[in-house]
C-alpha cells in the first residue's frame, strides 16, 4: 500500500474520532478498491453502521451522542430528561428535535437510515 493511500486510511480515522461522517466517507472513497483492506473495510463498515454511539461520561446532562451527517463537529444527543437535540459545536448551539418520553437506557434508541431522516422524519 503507499502512503497516500495509508494517509487516507488515517484521515478517515481521525475523521471518525472527531465526528466528521463527511471527511471520514471521502477519506475511504479516494482509496482505489485494489488497495482496500482490512482497516479499509472496518472503517467503511462503521461508516455505515449505527453503532457510532458515544456515551456519555458521568454527571452529564446527556445519556448518548451520534454524529450527524449535517457535518463535522454536528451531533444528536438524547438527554436524560427524554429530549433529542442537536448539537453543532461549530455554531455553539443546541435546538431540540423532539421528545420520546425516553426513560432508562438508550440501548431501546435505534437509528435507521440516515440519523436526520430517523430524527425528523
Amino acid at each position: 500500500m503507499t502512503r497516500e493511500r495509508a494517509a487516507e486510511l488515517i484521515a478517515a480515522e481521525a475523521a471518525e474520532t472527531n465526528g466528521n461522517t463527511t471527511q471520514m466517507r471521502e477519506s475511504l472513497s479516494r482509496v482505489p478498491a485494489e488497495f482496500r483492506t482490512q482497516t479499509w473495510d472496518s472503517l467503511d463498515r462503521r461508516l455505515h453502521s449505527a453503532d457510532a454511539v458515544i456515551d456519555a461520561p458521568a454527571g452529564s446532562p446527556w445519556v448518548a451522542m451520534v454524529p450527524a451527517p449535517e457535518g463535522p463537529g454536528v451531533f444528536y444527543t438524547l438527554q436524560n430528561d427524554g429530549n433529542v437535540h442537536l448539537l453543532d459545536l461549530g455554531a455553539n448551539s443546541l435546538s431540540l428535535c423532539f421528545n420520546e418520553d425516553f426513560s432508562g437506557s438508550p440501548s431501546g434508541l435505534l437509528f435507521r437510515g440516515t440519523a436526520s431522516e430517523s430524527l425528523r422524519g
